[in-house]
């Protein structure tokens, strides 16, 4: 059987044609990453906690995802990355704001938001 379609008023007979060429196979879908600054890289060499290296990947990562906005740091995202405790957490976003990659602003009772600063 036949199928016809349509064309500027006049009836035009199909034939469907099986391809030779295989399909392309789907991509693997790939893991995010992080960029990071030099400058970054230079300062984060005298760091002295590791949670401070850890803490300024999520930083650098949410930066990205959010367009360049502030983030809130919540003690729940903090813990897939490996910064346990929030003393940690306290020590690291310290550091990092000795070393003048972000500005934190502290909030009674709330998670801080910190802003990267991209010398």
């Amino acid at each position: 059987m036949s199928e016809y379609v349509i064309r500027h008023g006049r009836r035009i007979e199909v034939e469907t044609l099986e391809s030779e060429v295989p399909a392309k196979p789907k991509r693997a879908k790939r893991g995010q990453f992080v960029q990071v600054p030099l400058i970054w890289v230079e300062r984060l060499q005298t760091a002295r906690c590791l949670g401070s290296y850890r803490l300024a990947l999520h930083l650098l990562f949410e930066h990205w995802k959010w367009g360049g906005k502030p983030v809130k740091l919540s003690n729940v995202a903090l813990a897939k990355f490996g910064v346990g405790d929030r003393e940690t957490k306290s020590r690291a976003l310290l550091e990092l704001e000795q070393l003048e990659l972000i500005s934190v602003e502290r909030r009674p009772k709330k998670s801080p938001v910190v802003s990267v600063l991209l010398v």
